[in-house]
């Protein structure tokens, strides 16, 4: 979310027109229509869920930091990101009914759209904060990038847990 409000108004300052700047910004969403179910299908078939949205999270991580220096492919650069965006959503919804018992599915979506609706209140304002602090959508990248590897953390964490614990 965070990218995506700022990404049209930097690819305008970096000479894109405003329809240009928003359909290389929508290229965000490209990929992930097929690649989103193909990944659901993937994490019910085989598992893995912990892992796909790590994979995700830490590409997401490592490539957005680099939109800049690699401006020129910028195209090719925001299709990449959106096949590895497209590693998390499928399998954390999927995660909440390996996580629950069934009489509780309800509450865990709840609590999921809540955390959700929270990152997209949060995220993209604190993205602001360091923007107009910095003047430099590098260091709002690098915030977008610290949020990805905080989440990366987070699910191999609690993966290491829930190994502990079983």
């Amino acid at each position: 979310t965070s990218f995506l409000t700022f990404a049209p108004k930097y690819f305008v300052e970096q000479g894109f027109s405003d329809a240009r700047a928003g359909m290389v910004a929508s290229m965000w969403f490209w990929p992930a229509i097929a690649v989103i179910p193909l990944i659901g299908h993937f994490s019910d078939r085989f598992g893995h869920r912990e892992l796909l949205i790590g994979v995700g999270l830490i590409a997401m991580a490592v490539l957005i930091p680099l939109v800049s220096p690699f401006f020129a492919l910028i195209v090719v650069w925001m299709l990449i990101l959106s096949v590895f965006q497209s590693f998390v959503p499928a399998p954390v919804y999927a995660a909440a009914h390996d996580l629950v018992k069934p009489a509780q599915l309800g509450i865990a979506y709840g609590v999921l759209n809540t955390l959700l609706n929270a990152g997209i209140f949060f995220g993209p304002w604190l993205t602001g904060v360091v923007r107009d602090a910095t003047n430099s959508y590098q260091a709002s990248f690098l915030v977008m990038s610290l949020f990805a590897a905080v989440g990366a953390i987070s699910v191999f964490s609690c993966r290491k847990l829930r190994s502990q614990v079983s």
